[in-house]
């Protein structure tokens, strides 16, 4: 079996075992709080992002990550509805939630897969945005290791894309997805960290 082969099934794997750890977490720990504008996003435009970008490759078995994620992102926000864990959107977010939707819902009306991809990667950068929000005002909301094993998926793909000698269209969902993965690991450890060492500073105040 070629590599160009391989690497979408390992990450597809990863993508998978990120929704699994994220689902636990979200079960057990009560302090995490999904964000329900970004979740409801995701898993209304996940299956048209899977099939159109399947579609612009040309090529399902390097798109395989993206059909995993379309299934486990509409479970996740199905199982966390049913949990009760989503809070009531903002005003804000019901715009965000709004504009993104009325992206979808233009994208599926197009007969070009390629259109439909890049209005949908728009939304899903606009629907990144509450969470990234919500993470910096309350880091706890969040755990970073799910956002770290997706981030590692997008990597593995993009590796991928690169190898198939795709154009830069291609390039295009993997490296927003990486971006906007990544961000939101990389900020819930920033601000925990800084959390902790003001914490830590205030206690050796006190202690004095």
């Amino acid at each position: 079996m070629e590599i160009t082969n391989i690497l979408p099934i390992i990450a597809a794997f990863f993508h998978l075992c990120a929704y699994i750890i994220y689902n636990i977490l979200v079960a057990t720990k009560k302090d995490v709080k999904p964000n329900a504008a970004s979740w409801s996003i995701w898993a209304i435009m996940a299956i048209v992002n899977a099939f159109s970008y399947g579609m612009m490759l040309d090529n399902w078995i390097a798109g395989l990550q993206f059909f995993i994620g379309s299934v486990a992102s509409f479970l996740t926000f199905t199982l966390i509805l049913f949990q009760k864990r989503f809070g009531w959107p903002s005003t804000f977010e019901f715009v965000i939630l709004g504009i993104c939707v009325t992206a979808v819902i233009v994208g599926l009306f197009l007969k070009s897969a390629t259109a439909t991809n890049m209005i949908t990667l728009v939304a899903f950068a606009i629907s990144t945005y509450p969470i990234i929000r919500g993470v910096f005002n309350d880091p706890s909301i969040e755990i970073s290791l799910p956002w770290a094993i997706w981030t590692c998926a997008f990597i593995i793909t993009l590796i991928n894309i690169i190898l198939l000698g795709k154009d830069w269209k291609a390039y295009l969902i993997p490296c927003v997805g990486l971006v906007a993965h990544a961000l939101v690991g990389l900020l819930v450890i920033k601000k925990r960290r800084m959390i902790f060492k003001n914490a830590a500073m205030e206690y050796r105040t006190f202690s004095l």
